[in-house]
């Protein structure tokens, strides 16, 4: 916190997808900030209006949507829980679903939405001693940071009153990436996404999913620490 500048690069990613999108009257990709909803709050976010639409995302792919979360550690329960508050654990099981491709809909209420296909991205920033303090052996069971993707900032520590500048050859490789979502955005739908991973990460996904997941399993089974098992991990 106030060193690794992970809001301003949350920042920079968001502006990279709107710009991948600009222009376009009916975008490809919806960027939306979320600080605080409920299950029901996200659903009405990427559901469908009503049954004729829902066929159609059937069909073809539906919109996507980047859900951009800052200090997402709050949908993690309090440091120490294993399956959090009502709203927490709801919440998580409603971005699990997303992460999955399907969503079940609204069914209560006058504001109903038909279950059906959705395309969702959640980029959430939060420290690494909150990280630490929250996550527990069951989240990691439970499927939630399964679907998580951590980026650790690797970089030395820095106190920065105000965030510098992005130079040229950073503006430079910002484009270069914008334009190649934006290829991605307008190609169509290329198939299987593991036919298309590179070697190494392949060669990550297999370590993590078959090497290190077995030893905290191994692990929180022999009754050690969470902390020490997930340090040895590391």
């Amino acid at each position: 916190s106030a060193t690794a500048r992970k809001t301003t690069t949350a920042n920079i990613a968001r502006r990279v997808a709107q710009l991948a999108t600009q222009g376009d009257s009916d975008p490809a990709l919806h960027v939306r900030d979320i600080t605080h909803t409920s299950s029901r709050g996200l659903l009405e976010l990427v559901a469908p209006d009503g049954q004729s639409q829902a066929q159609e995302w059937e069909k073809n792919p539906p919109p996507g949507h980047l859900l951009v979360w800052d200090e997402i550690g709050s949908i993690l329960g309090k440091p120490g829980d294993t399956k959090g508050a009502d709203w927490t654990g709801q919440t998580r099981s409603t971005i699990m679903q997303f992460t999955g491709g399907r969503h079940g809909g609204i069914q209560l209420g006058s504001a109903q939405r038909p279950a059906g296909r959705c395309a969702v991205s959640v980029l959430g920033t939060m420290t690494r001693a909150e990280l630490e303090q929250r996550v527990t052996h069951g989240l990691i069971t439970d499927g939630f940071m399964g679907r998580m993707l951590l980026v650790p900032y690797g970089a030395r520590s820095r106190y920065l009153a105000v965030p510098e500048k992005m130079s040229g050859n950073q503006l430079a490789a910002r484009d270069r990436v914008v334009r190649r979502i934006q290829r991605i955005i307008e190609s169509e739908p290329f198939g299987e996404a593991f036919d298309h991973f590179t070697r190494d990460a392949i060669d990550l996904r297999r370590t993590w999913y078959e090497e290190r997941t077995r030893r905290l399993d191994e692990d929180a089974r022999g009754g050690e620490d969470l902390a020490t098992a997930m340090q040895a991990a590391h």
